[in-house]
């Protein structure tokens, strides 16, 4: 009877690995910073003059080749009029980094929300019917979930992730966190609740 060897990796391939990893999720944060400099039409020497930079230094960052501080970052998302939350978890893959969890499913929610908004801008804000697969993920639920109004199962989260250039990965160990959160505060995933409000409104434990 034939047996299957399990693949191993050595520990100099999982150190390539994860650089990598660093390297495109870094190519990504480049680019919302890109996308939010275009938008906002501040240019690169206003910019590089509120947060400190040189301009070449700027470039570096929105082309991907650096990755500052998250206090950097912080400051040039805000010099273009964008959300620096939307940009933390693409920072933090960058960097190698373990996103530090919520304790409210609310919390949970909007990190999840705020993540794939940012994976959004770096793809270029692509249209809503673009995203959208079979019945894995409608066109009107994907603005819901990026909108923060609609709890995603986790096909439709990786297939949004997917769709907007990023990989499931980035977003697994935020959805986990929000269905763990959910699961333990109302004892189902999604919570009963009514539609219509944002996700925000939703109350934060059991009801006695």
């Amino acid at each position: 009877m034939q047996v299957e060897c399990p693949i191993t990796t050595t520990p100099l391939e999982r150190r390539g690995s994860a650089a990598s990893e660093r390297l495109r999720a870094a190519r990504v944060l480049g680019a919302a910073l890109a996308q939010l400099q275009a938008r906002s039409r501040v240019s690169l020497r206003d910019a590089a003059c509120r947060t400190g930079l040189t301009p070449s230094d700027t470039v570096r960052i929105l082309s991907g080749a650096h990755v500052p501080p998250w206090p950097v970052v912080h400051l040039l998302t805000r010099a273009f009029q964008g959300d620096p939350a939307e940009l933390r978890v693409l920072w933090e893959c960058s960097r190698g980094q373990v996103h530090s969890p919520r304790m409210s499913a609310e919390g949970a929610a909007g990190d999840l929300a705020a993540a794939l908004r940012g994976l959004h801008l770096a793809a270029g804000c692509p249209p809503l019917d673009q995203l959208a697969h079979g019945d894995v993920l409608s066109a009107a639920a994907a603005g819901l979930i990026l909108a923060g109004r609609l709890l995603p199962d986790w096909p439709a989260t990786a297939r949004l992730a997917s769709a907007l250039g990023g990989r499931p990965s980035d977003v697994y160990v935020l959805w986990q966190e929000v269905h763990s959160t959910v699961i333990a505060l109302y004892g189902s995933f999604p919570p009963p609740r009514e539609p219509g409000p944002p996700l925000t409104d939703v109350p934060n434990r059991k009801d006695p």
